[in-house]
Parts: C-alpha cells; structure tokens; sequence
C-alpha cells in the first residue's frame, strides 16, 4: 500500500508539472442552453441533452441519418426545419455574449438565382435580420449578428464571415459564431480555428430585438417568399450557450468529433 501511495503521488505530481489536464479537451458545458445531439433516429421531436429540457420539433420531414457525432438531420433545401421553443433565456440569448455551433455537412453549394432566397443555408438562425450561422452560394461561412439601428434606421451588421477562405461541400465542417459582450465584438470559427472578427462595435450600441422569434435549425424563416434560407445537407450536434466560449473551448467542440470516431 505504501508503494502505491508513492506511485500515485509521483504521477499526480508529473500531471501538474507537465500541465495535464484530464478534462482540457472535454466539450464545454458551462452556460449550455440546448445541445441537440440528433441521436433519437426517428420520432418528430429533437431531444434537448443540456439538461435544459427544451423542446425542439421538427418540421416538414428531415430524415435522421448519420451525423458526425451519431446521429446527424439530413434537410431537402425546401422545407424541411427544426424549431426550438421559445424560452425566456433564448429570446434574449443575442443581447449579451454568446455562442452557437454546429456541424454542417453541405450537399451541393446553395444555387445561385441572383437574391433568390436560396442563395444561401441557414444553419442555425433566427429570422427577422436572421441572426446566426449561415453557408452561402460563394462556399464561405458568415456569423449574422446586428446591432439595433438608431432612431428608425436599418439593424447594423456587425457579424464576421470567412472572407476569400471557402469550403467545399460534401465535407463535414465544424462552425460557430461568438459574441463578446465585454469586448463586444463577433468572431466566427470554423473547424476550431478562429477565421475572422468584426471590429468593436460602439459602446452605446446594443444588439437588435427579435421578441419571441424563436431558433431554427436547418432554415431560417420557414414560409418565407425571400431570404427563407433552406438548408440542403445534414447538420449535427447543434450547441446554445449563454456565454462567450473561448477560443480552446471551441477548438475541444471541433476536437471531439475526431475523438469520438
């Protein structure tokens, strides 16, 4: 028993020296609003694994497939979507920091009909100005976030997208969006690596009001003539958090894909 005891205390001492970390790489949970993960296979309803209980329904028949963490929602680019109820904490989630991610396999690139409404998929969203996560026709990835605009003007943009850098579809690829209240600015990610911010916005600024607008997955403003954002491909492990993630918090979500297969 004293042998072990020494062993335990001298490999406890080389985790410390060497900076081990057992949960460094371990997904984060703090301030997680909804996590769906997909993996029911069947059924109307998207389970909420937050802890949360959340309900999130779908509509016009996505079919549960495989996704890059088990299961995955494979969406037609017409009117497939899933709705996440309004809760007080989600209609106010993009007036204070935050996060959304989530794992978007494209079909084929958005069809290109000069403004159609299907120049674009909405990944996870919110309508009216849709804030979120969007891939467009040019194969890049935008973060959608505005400002409220003064008196009667127009919301301000104030997201972040990933510029000249594309990416192909039929490729699984990890993207999140962060908003830094306190730095008050916004950073989109995609497979871990940060891409590109918005330069801070002005203190007096506040983000724009959706009411009880609620969040989608996989369209963004269903029944829409413009701008619906129909998404065509499969999207997995959808993620809310009520907080700014950091930038190795972001890295672990894009990791754990890769450690879980």
């Amino acid at each position: 028993m004293k042998n072990l005891s020494l062993l335990s205390v001298v490999v406890t001492a080389a985790m410390v020296l060497v900076g081990f970390d057992a949960f460094a790489d371990e997904p984060a949970s703090g301030g997680l609003l909804v996590h769906l993960n997909f993996d029911e296979a069947s059924g109307e309803v998207a389970a909420d694994a937050s802890g949360s209980g959340t309900t999130a329904k779908l509509a016009g028949g996505p079919r549960w497939t495989t996704g890059k963490l088990g299961g995955g929602l494979e969406f037609d680019g017409v009117d497939d979507f899933v709705e996440i109820a309004s809760t007080p904490d989600l209609d106010g989630l993009q007036n204070g920091s935050y996060t959304l991610s989530a794992w978007f396999k494209p079909a084929v690139a958005p069809p290109v009909r000069d403004g159609d409404q299907k120049a674009h998929y909405g990944i996870l969203n919110k309508a009216g100005w849709h804030t979120g996560l969007r891939y467009n026709d040019d194969r890049t990835f935008v973060f959608d976030h505005f400002l409220q605009g003064k008196k009667d003007k127009e919301p301000i943009w104030s997201g972040a997208s990933t510029g000249d850098e594309t990416f192909a579809p039929g490729t699984w690829h990890h993207v999140a969006g962060v908003v830094d209240a306190t730095a008050r600015t916004a950073t989109i990610f995609v497979d871990g690596v940060a891409k590109n911010s918005c330069p801070p916005w002005d203190a007096t600024s506040r983000a724009r009001e959706y009411g009880q607008m609620t969040w989608k997955v996989g369209m963004a403003a269903p029944g829409a003539k413009t701008y619906a954002y129909p998404a065509k491909g499969v999207v997995d492990d959808v993620r809310l958090y009520r907080r700014a993630l950091t930038a190795q918090e972001i890295t672990n979500l894009a990791k754990a894909a890769s450690a879980a297969r």
